[in-house]
């Protein structure tokens, strides 16, 4: 499991899925910490956003290259189903963790080299909460991606219609909310990926509205997992 995991990163290095959404960190850090004062548990709740929007980027692109019989030889070399489904997870997981880990760091190193730059004194517990936003953001990105695989749906057209427009309204629900209240069960269906700023007050977060906001994000990310491996092991493969 662990060798396929290692394979799927040279893969993933030889290729050019990546190029893009590195090209989009670098420029994101930039933009985003370029002028002062930056204000801290916003700085923090937008690279959560960037990092949804980029994990779905990713994750669509790794499984729309996927080739069946690559991924059979894969699945026989595993020996069992749960291995390789376990391993194309950590795959993604690890991934997200590398961007997860850039995007929270980034600011606390900025903060120790010039603390003048930022709106109010950064503290640990905003990189905490911060930092678990943007994971776990990151993963309900993710695991969104590649619920859209070309097993599940065929033509990628429409894959990537769904994508976006899933992501879109998960972004702008509040908006149709207020634009009209019959729009709250969105609520329910949707991850919340912006809520964290109804949990911030002053530019302070507040714990435990952050830790239920995380756990919400972990919990709707298992849910579209489960879902998504049903479906992928009963259709599964194309040819």
């Amino acid at each position: 499991m662990i060798n396929i995991c290692v394979l799927r990163f040279k893969l993933l290095i030889k290729s050019a899925v990546l190029t893009l959404p590195v090209i989009a960190l670098i420029g994101f850090l930039w933009i985003m910490y370029k002028q002062a004062p930056i204000p801290v548990s916003s700085s923090f709740i937008l690279s959560a956003v960037f990092l949804f929007f980029v994990l779905i980027f990713i994750s669509m692109n790794l499984n729309g290259k996927e080739d069946d019989v690559f991924e059979e030889t894969l699945l026989f070399h595993c020996r069992s189903t749960s291995n390789y489904y376990v391993s194309r997870e950590l795959h993604l997981l690890i991934l997200c963790c590398v961007f997860s880990l850039i995007l929270a760091l980034f600011p606390a190193i900025i903060y120790l080299i010039d603390k003048s730059r930022f709106g109010r004194s950064m503290e640990f517990i905003d990189v905490a909460c911060g930092g678990a936003n943007i994971l776990a953001c990151g993963i309900v990105g993710m695991q969104i991606g590649d619920f859209f695989h070309p097993r599940i749906i065929q033509k990628r057209r429409d894959a990537i219609l769904f994508a976006t427009l899933f992501s879109v309204i998960s972004i702008s629900k509040f908006g149709l909310i207020e634009f009209n209240p019959v729009f709250k069960f969105l609520n329910y269906i949707l991850p919340p990926v912006l809520d964290a700023y109804k949990r911030v007050e002053n530019d302070c977060f507040d714990t435990k509205g952050m830790t239920l906001i995380f756990l919400h994000l972990l919990v709707y990310a298992v849910i579209i997992l489960l879902f998504k491996l049903k479906l992928l092991t009963m259709k599964k493969f194309r040819y």
